[in-house]
């Protein structure tokens, strides 16, 4: 099968890998499987999969190229630590493909394949954490998934963490922030099955390539989906901000940050729209810096991804003795999060795009 596949690879060639939309304006309605809105991570896995099982697909996208949205500033941390069942059953899984990332690729890339870190993840315990702990550890117990308890003797010779606790979270203006609260905290959940990925936009061309390669995948780039069209009451494909309209039996909204939006476009009249979950875009802010001098949190160091609700932080290694650190969303931090109207104003030279003191405060309370 790996054979195969690269044969067609290069029976494609360049051509292919491109996969502009000149084409269409010679087409007089342009048709396939399904239309895939969005090139991300998920979008391209959509389309690996539905071309390896027979489907023509196109997916669309307004950027320049696959995995230039929110996915490239993805912390690309791979963890089973859900506390929904089915959640934590679609990690592993995943988890396992990451694992065999070549075998599931089964095409050269001439950019190389993206590399799963495997370095472990821990849960720091207190009373921040322990309810999500118990139903997390009710998933993993039912379906048999590894994980070790750390007391604090544990956690102190495997990380040389303080072992104070802080909780609960503060914001660096806030006069205690930085006080202990007269406790420590009580251990450490060890999951040996995590990591992480540090270049999620190479994953993407990864996928990209393996589709392209199946004879059956398109890409348009640069191109906007401004109407899901209808067809006797469900969706019959798209109409792009050039006048385009593509027909598809299927039509999968994979836009990441804009998927509220595209789910507007499906559902003109809101009242039709019967899904229970709805989604809008969220800025986040993720710091990268320099581990400390007495710290190896490289590869084959110390370095395993963390989360600590005590202190309201996660952070991982990063490649190149790097740390990079995020937020779990404490509350205090609840009244500064941004939710910005336009999804691509946190991309390089938007209106949100500058850090904010936010930064500032996940780097505090991880150090």
């Amino acid at each position: 099968t790996r054979g195969r596949h690269m044969h067609m690879l290069r029976s494609l060639g360049r051509r292919s890998l491109i996969a502009p939309l000149r084409s269409f304006s010679s087409m007089r309605q342009p048709s396939y499987d399904a239309v895939i809105i969005g090139a991300g991570v998920i979008g391209t896995s959509i389309a690996t999969e539905l071309s390896r099982h027979g489907w023509r697909t196109l997916n669309v996208d307004k950027l320049s190229g696959v995995g230039l949205g929110s996915t490239s500033y993805s912390s690309g941390i791979l963890r089973m630590t859900y506390s929904v069942l089915d959640s934590v059953k679609f990690a592993w899984e995943g988890y396992h493909y990451w694992q065999s990332w070549e075998d599931h690729i089964g095409v050269e890339d001439e950019k190389g394949l993206a590399q799963l870190r495997s370095c472990g993840q821990v849960i720091i315990r207190s009373a921040e954490s322990e309810a999500f702990i118990t139903k997390t550890l009710a998933c993993f117990d039912k379906l048999g998934l590894p994980y070790e308890m750390w007391d604090n003797a544990e956690l102190q010779r495997r990380l040389g963490f303080d072992l104070t606790s802080y909780a609960p979270p503060r914001r660096i203006d806030d006069d205690s922030f930085g006080e202990p609260n007269g406790r420590e905290v009580d251990g450490a959940v060890y999951f040996p099955t995590a990591g992480y990925i540090s270049d999620p936009q190479l994953a993407c061309h990864n996928l990209q390539t393996a589709a392209l390669a199946t004879g059956r995948a398109e890409f348009a780039f640069g191109q906007s989906v401004v109407e899901v069209t209808r067809e006797a009451g469900r969706a019959s494909g798209v109409r792009l901000a050039d006048g385009t309209v593509i027909s598809a039996g299927v039509v999968v909204n994979a836009a990441g940050p804009h998927s509220s939006a595209i789910n507007a476009l499906a559902f003109p009249d809101p009242a039709e729209n019967d899904m229970r979950i709805a989604t809008r875009p969220m800025r986040q802010e993720v710091s990268y810096v320099p581990s400390p001098p007495e710290i190896d949190w490289s590869d084959g160091g110390a370095g395993m991804v963390v989360t600590d609700p005590d202190t309201g932080v996660y952070w991982r290694p990063e490649v190149g003795g790097k740390i990079l650190c995020g937020t779990v969303e404490p509350p205090c931090d609840a009244s500064f999060h941004r939710y910005p109207e336009d999804p691509e104003s946190v991309y390089p030279g938007g209106a949100e795009s500058s850090l904010t003191e936010q930064w500032t405060n996940q780097v505090y309370r991880a150090a």
